[in-house]
């Protein structure tokens, strides 16, 4: 919840200079004599108001324009490091399934081709075609965080703007990441192996000759298989980007003029 603060800085420089002139000409029309003679005359109340309160308004200008700036950083150096946390588990989960799965093919098709027994070869048929397909969809499966750290540490970073827009595609990758996590070890995807590794047993036990062994072994592997890629599966993007949905609001900090009904001067407004 953001709340907001007003606090009275001082006079409107617009008003000060707006009165100076008159106390001056006040003081032209008085005695010479008794403004020469006056020691404090030099000392005007009037002057080092006007100086104590230009030096008060830019000594509090310079904290508003940081503080948002100091937020920014903070919160780049923390996706930094989320990235970073979610490219090396997520970079060692692909290649290992890719080698994997492409073996688990190539081993397949292999048996599929030189064996004899015609149910064996059917078997083995049906199971190249899933994990063909398998394969197909984890290489189409979009991967935002796998080499997000390298290249979050790559965009620029010179002025605000660029910084607002490297944190925006940070942010981008590390929600990207963590959605597709939560979708492929999410339960749908726990029922669709159930369904797939019943179906390959379905069709190896109907397809041929009712072979009850291979059945059951076709529909076993399959399912152990795609369980094991869910949970083998990395979830550090997802509790990163919990933690990074839970921090803190940026705080922000300004000058601006009073708006109401007669108020001159300015006031320190911020969320917090």
């Amino acid at each position: 919840m953001f709340r907001r603060c007003t606090v009275t800085l001082g006079f409107l420089v617009a008003t000060l200079a707006s009165l100076l002139p008159a106390s001056v000409l006040a003081q032209g029309g008085d005695d010479p004599s008794e403004t020469a003679e006056s020691p404090e005359s030099p000392e005007s109340p009037d002057v080092p108001d006007d100086r104590v309160s230009a030096d008060d308004t830019q000594g509090e200008a310079d904290p508003a324009a940081a503080g948002p700036s100091l937020d920014l950083d903070a919160r780049l150096a923390v996706m930094d490091e989320y990235l970073a946390d979610v490219q090396g588990p997520t970079r060692r989960y692909f290649y290992t399934w890719l080698v994997t799965q492409t073996a688990l093919t190539a081993a397949q098709a292999y048996v599929a081709l030189t064996w004899d027994r015609r149910v064996v070869k059917g078997s083995y048929y049906i199971g190249t075609a899933l994990s063909g397909a398998s394969l197909a969809l984890f290489l189409l499966q979009p991967k935002p965080a796998i080499n997000g750290s390298r290249k979050f540490r790559a965009l620029p970073d010179g002025t605000p703007e660029e910084k607002q827009a490297k944190l925006e595609q940070g942010e981008a990758m590390l929600a990207g990441q963590a959605k597709i996590d939560m979708r492929t070890t999410s339960v749908a995807q726990h029922i669709t192996i159930l369904v797939a590794a019943l179906g390959s047993g379905l069709g190896v036990l109907l397809g041929y000759d009712y072979a009850l062994k291979e059945a059951v072994t076709r529909t076993v592997g399959v399912f152990v298989i795609g369980e094991l890629q869910i949970a083998t599966r990395p979830r550090s993007a997802i509790r990163r980007m919990n933690r990074y949905s839970n921090l803190e609001p940026a705080t922000t900090v300004a000058l601006m003029p009073m708006l109401d009904r007669g108020a001159q001067g300015l006031q320190l407004a911020g969320t917090f």
